[in-house]
């Protein structure tokens, strides 16, 4: 005579249970990864290279996407998936939690290419980065098409009139809506050379200044780059939310070359 322990039992059965939740969570789980490993392709190789994703807080968004798609999905899986269902209702959990995942992937998806960085603009005497959701469209003028494939150089040229100058500094200064927010005002990064290089400071100037920390990384860039100190100009870079950072351009070209986090 065998003697079955019912506890013993209960447990075996526990344990096949979590075994099959297992299984199915983590085929999700690889499923989403998979997707997800995309989406940072995307943002991480077009929306926001580097330095976008410090300047622009793409980290953040970043982590919002990945952890929805990553985590939420296979959790809900890892919920209601049970061996005893048939195969229907089986289908029927994996095809409403896809479907709830794949909006929340969408809504994602657009919020970070709602608030994606698509131009570095020069103004007055330094770079802002201007996010899709910056640029300010005037009443009556025609929508700007922005890139896609990643943040483009620009400069600004103010009006000639004076009254048109004082509206639009007023903005800056009462609403935040800053020259380069304006597409009426873009025009080519090679248009305002002149004008960049008066407001450049040369690196060799400026480094000594600098903490240490700061300054072994702009040692680290241009070993990187094999360029000397006096081959480099700097110009400071403001993004959302004020993260600053510091623009090493080449002293020719007048093309950034580096950017260091502060």
């Amino acid at each position: 005579q065998i003697n079955i322990c019912p506890a013993a039992v209960a447990k075996l059965l526990l344990i096949m249970k979590l075994e099959g939740k297992l299984r199915a969570a983590s085929w999700h789980a690889a499923i989403s990864l998979l997707v997800a490993l995309c989406v940072v392709w995307l943002i991480l190789g077009v929306w926001y290279p580097a330095p976008y994703l410090y300047l622009s807080g793409g980290i953040e968004l970043l982590r919002l996407v990945v952890g929805v798609d990553v985590i939420v999905g296979p959790f809900l899986t890892l919920l209601v998936y049970q061996e005893s269902k048939t195969r229907r209702a089986k289908v029927f959990d994996f095809f409403v939690i896809g479907l709830l995942q794949i909006f929340a992937l969408a809504y994602g998806v657009f919020t970070v290419a709602a608030a994606r960085p698509v131009h570095m603009v020069f103004e007055k005497d330094l770079l802002r980065v201007v996010h899709a959701s910056d640029v300010y469209q005037s009443v009556g003028t025609l929508l700007v098409e922005l890139p896609w494939t990643g943040p483009t150089l620009k400069s600004v040229r103010m009006p000639e009139s004076s009254s048109a100058r004082n509206q639009i500094l007023t903005d800056a200064l009462k609403h935040g809506i800053y020259e380069a927010y304006r597409p009426e005002l873009w025009r080519p990064y090679d248009e305002a050379r002149i004008q960049i290089r008066e407001k450049a400071r040369p690196l060799m100037e400026v480094m000594p200044s600098w903490p240490l920390p700061i300054q072994k990384q702009a040692r680290e860039q241009l070993d990187k780059l094999a360029t000397k100190t006096d081959q480099v100009l700097v110009l400071p870079v403001v993004g959302r939310n004020f993260a600053e950072a510091t623009a090493l351009l080449d002293a020719y070209t007048l093309q950034p070359i580096a950017f260091i986090n502060e």
